[in-house]
């Protein structure tokens, strides 16, 4: 059973990676292909291109969606921002180099857009629009870690001041949409049995959680979080 867990793990992890290096290689490609897509038109207003440069955004945002679906187990609330921010800095890198190769120039509108409606930006434009969304990036997956280390209570953790148990939940309140209050089952080190009121989303209702406590009070909800873990605490035969 072991075995198999790391084994699962690490193929979601090589695909974690699969993933991040293809839409690096998209929205790099998008950036740096821009300045080259030619257009045929019909002359009657409806224009095509072969270039793969001028759809290869619609690819890039499906496999930036894939990977924040692949990421979310690791990144928490942080994925988003991250995704977002891998995929920026890979199209800006594209139309830097570009820039440095003189295939675009600053000052000229490219062929092709990286964003799937055709926005008219020259690619100095372009790259001022996709520096300020790197920087909105980083800020959302600040705010998405800041936000998932306290909910899992990470830090303390790491620090050795909150324990680990495997736990039940017993009855629950709504809320608001996707989270309830419920009460939480579990034994610290000693064997000692508590019972404590904590928020958890609804997935984790009939299902087997883990509670993180602080060693030195057990029974207090304040310092005592519940979710769902990656791995059981629990030893199955």
């Amino acid at each position: 059973m072991r075995y198999g867990g790391g084994h699962a793990h690490a193929l979601r992890l090589a695909a974690c990676a699969a993933t991040a290096w293809l839409v690096w290689l998209l929205w790099h490609l998008t950036g740096a292909e821009a300045g080259t897509v030619s257009w045929t038109c019909d002359g009657v207003g409806t224009c095509g291109s072969n270039d793969f440069a001028s759809f290869s955004a619609l690819p890039g945002t499906a496999a930036t969606l894939l990977l924040g679906v692949l990421c979310a187990r690791y990144l928490h609330r942080a994925t988003p921002g991250l995704v977002v921010l891998l995929a920026v800095l890979a199209c800006a890198d594209g139309f830097q180099r570009a820039l440095d190769e003189g295939t675009q120039r600053a000052g000229t509108v490219p062929g092709g857009s990286p964003v799937l409606i055709p926005i008219p930006l020259t690619t100095g434009t372009w790259l001022t629009v996709l520096h300020v969304l790197a920087v909105l990036a980083c800020a959302a997956a600040a705010w998405g870690a800041v936000f998932s280390a306290r909910r899992l209570a990470l830090l303390p953790l790491l620090r050795g001041s909150r324990a680990r148990a495997a736990a039940e939940l017993n009855g629950w309140r709504p809320r608001g949409r996707r989270h309830a209050e419920t009460s939480a089952v579990f034994r610290d080190a000693d064997g000692t049995p508590h019972e404590v009121m904590v928020r958890v989303e609804r997935a984790a209702l009939r299902r087997p959680v883990e509670v993180r406590y602080d060693p030195e009070r057990p029974g207090d909800p304040d310092r005592t979080r519940a979710f769902l873990p990656r791995k059981s605490l629990v030893t199955r035969p």
